[in-house]
């Protein structure tokens, strides 16, 4: 229990450091340079700054004690230039800190019975600490104490001299007291080449380890190198790899795992959901004395997805005929490869059966090529049969399913005809300005269209049409026209000064003509045909696209003006561009044929915003397939 709530303090640490942490300083080898906190105190400090303002009388305590700390600061970087000392900083790796008082020094001195010090001296004591790094107690890495010279900044001096080189201290530290690391970074190695939904292939274990920036492995046999997983990823779930040496924490959110030997930590992913082949990505975290390390685990978890195929020999059969259905059940690997999957169960089930059969059905295992063979007898009564295969990985949540049917026709429906569609519509749409109103606005809208699309065509099952012969003709009409007069135009007086209204004033109109015709890209006609061999019912659809209409446009504008008598008259022609795009579908119309071998018949559709129609008409004949 106690191991536990030493991890969960880790973990805690760990999310602390990822937001305080400060940029990482290069240093020797790759690695970051120590950062030290430096921090002082003086104690009794009214007798401290009476004491000092006797031997610098001219000069303010606020001035003494900024340049003690300076002084401090100076002799730390002198000692050391290899390490950053900052003054109170915060998320340092260690810190060295320092206390100021005054102390009796010398030889005894018997004074009224008492015996007192020769002189008075600076007492200064200091430690240099390991900060608490990932949730462990800092250790001391050195103490000194100077207490018998009168000067402060001499005392300063010796003070930091007893330590030696501050580096080396931290060096050595570092060297034999790897947990936790400086720079760490995790290498991660799967233990398979993939996982799948398959109840013997879902797991895999992943091994990592963590090393310092000096490329060493880091672990502890007291107190490991934590590193911390997800529990849950997108497609999967992690724990700790039973019998593996370590120890290990498991929250509902987490897997913690503390590394004591130098073969590293495992988890165990275990895949969870989903039937597609693919990758689960996740992260990794592991702390260290400089910083905490975030990556992916690389290379994510492969899997390999399973897919399920039914195949009819013949998708149409005429009635009483038989046809055979495979079923292959096979794995897809990651790299797309296609592994049969053998001694599986499929289930497989029938609709539409009336008089015919399907065998087998039910459940049924997979030969060593991963297939089952199917026969579909049909019957006289029904239209085919709807065949389904369901396989779900034994203990999985998900299943893959595949359908495919069997039509039943006299033969296979084959047609060839034409399809004609005539277009002709029309709109116009005017606006009058209220006569009771001083000045004239009117404006008039017309469209006229007309167009007519031909095409012979031949209809094969299962296959897009095949265009014998197609063409088309269009033209396309719109006029606006608008008129505006003012109401009074204000006109200067002839021969005389002074103005003088006029009214109606000032007109002007215009008269703007677009005019195009039909043109091409990518034309085609389009047909299907489909009837119901007992009752006789068809149903037909047609319509083309690819069409553009393509003109340009007149403008003709009039101004009078009423002061001088004169009109003015302009006009404007275009390019030729490309005006709309024209396409036109039929939806599916449904009609009665009293000769299985022929469709035909006409529509007219007419649009509520137009004047005008448009006429489907079409003439099939069934011809044998093989034409």
């Amino acid at each position: 229990m106690k191991k536990a709530w030493q991890i969960v303090l880790l973990v805690c640490s760990l999310v602390l450091l990822t937001v305080a942490l400060p940029e990482v300083h290069a240093w020797e080898d790759g690695c970051s340079r120590p950062r030290v906190s430096v921090s002082g105190t003086v104690v009794d400090e009214a007798d401290f700054r009476e004491y000092l303002k006797g031997q610098y009388p001219h000069r303010s305590w606020e001035s003494l004690w900024q340049e003690i700390r300076a002084t401090v600061l100076e002799e730390l970087r002198e000692n050391s230039p290899q390490v950053d000392f900052v003054e109170d900083g915060s998320g340092c790796d260690y810190s060295f800190s320092y206390a100021l008082s005054l102390i009796a020094a010398g030889e005894d001195i018997e004074v009224a019975g008492v015996l007192e010090g020769e002189y008075t001296a600076v007492f200064m004591s200091s430690k240099l600490v390991q900060n608490n790094a990932c949730g462990f107690p800092g250790s001391v890495l050195g103490v000194s104490v100077v207490r018998d010279d009168p000067d402060v900044f001499r005392t300063i001096e010796r003070n930091i001299d007893r330590y030696g080189s501050l580096k080396d201290r931290i060096l050595e530290y570092e060297r034999t007291h790897r947990v936790p690391p400086r720079g760490p970074v995790m290498e991660f190695a799967l233990g398979k080449p993939y996982v799948s939904p398959k109840l013997d292939e879902r797991e895999m274990d992943i091994r990592v380890r963590v090393k310092n920036c000096q490329g060493e492995l880091v672990f502890d046999r007291h107190h490991g190198q934590v590193v911390i997983f997800p529990r849950r990823t997108e497609r999967g779930e992690l724990h700790p790899t039973k019998g593996f040496p370590q120890d290990f924490v498991v929250t509902e959110n987490l897997v913690l795992l503390e590394i004591t030997g130098e073969e590293g930590g495992s988890v165990t992913y275990t895949l969870k959901e989903g039937l597609e082949p693919g990758f689960d990505l996740f992260q990794a975290k592991t702390c260290g004395i400089d910083m905490v390390r975030i990556q992916d685990v690389l290379p994510p978890v492969p899997i390999a997805g399973v897919a399920l195929e039914v195949e009819p020999e013949e998708v149409y059969i005429a009635p009483g005929a038989s046809t055979a259905l495979e079923v292959r059940l096979f794995q897809v690997a990651p790299d797309g490869a296609h592994i049969p999957l053998g001694g599986e169960v499929v289930t497989i089930e029938a609709n539409g059966l009336v008089d015919g059969s399907l065998k087998p059905q039910g459940e049924v295992r997979t030969d060593t090529e991963g297939k089952v063979l199917l026969m579909y007898q049909a019957g006289v009564e029904e239209e085919g049969v709807e065949v389904i295969a369901r396989y779900q990985p034994r203990e999985y949540p998900d299943a893959v399913e595949e359908r495919t049917s069997v039509a039943l026709v006299e033969e296979p429906e084959c047609w060839r005809g034409t399809v004609d569609i005539t277009v002709d519509l029309s709109y116009r749409e005017a606006k009058e300005s209220d006569p009771t109103e001083c000045g004239r606005d009117e404006s008039e809208l017309t469209t006229k269209l007309h167009a007519h699309i031909r095409g012979e065509l031949l209809l094969r099952p299962g296959q897009p049409a095949t265009i014998l012969s197609q063409d088309f003709s269009g033209t396309y009409e719109m006029t606006i026209k608008t008129f505006h007069e003012s109401c009074v135009t204000t006109c200067r007086r002839k021969g005389g000064r002074g103005e003088v209204p006029v009214r109606p004033g000032s007109w002007e109109s215009s008269e703007t003509r677009v005019c195009g015709t039909l043109s091409e890209r990518d034309f085609r006609v389009s047909a299907s045909v489909v009837v119901d061999r007992k009752t006789g019912q068809y149903r037909f659809s047609c319509g083309f696209r690819g069409l553009v209409w393509r003109g340009f446009s007149e403008v003709l504008s009039r101004y009078h003006d009423v002061c001088t008598g004169e009109t003015r008259e302009t006009s404007t022609a275009s390019l030729e561009t490309e005006l709309d795009r024209f396409e036109m579908s039929s939806g599916e119309i449904q009609g009665v044929t009293p000769d299985l071998k022929v469709v035909k018949g006409e529509k007219v559709v007419e649009y509520p915003l137009y004047t005008g129609t448009v006429k489907y008409a079409w003439d099939f004949q069934r011809i044998p397939c093989g034409e």
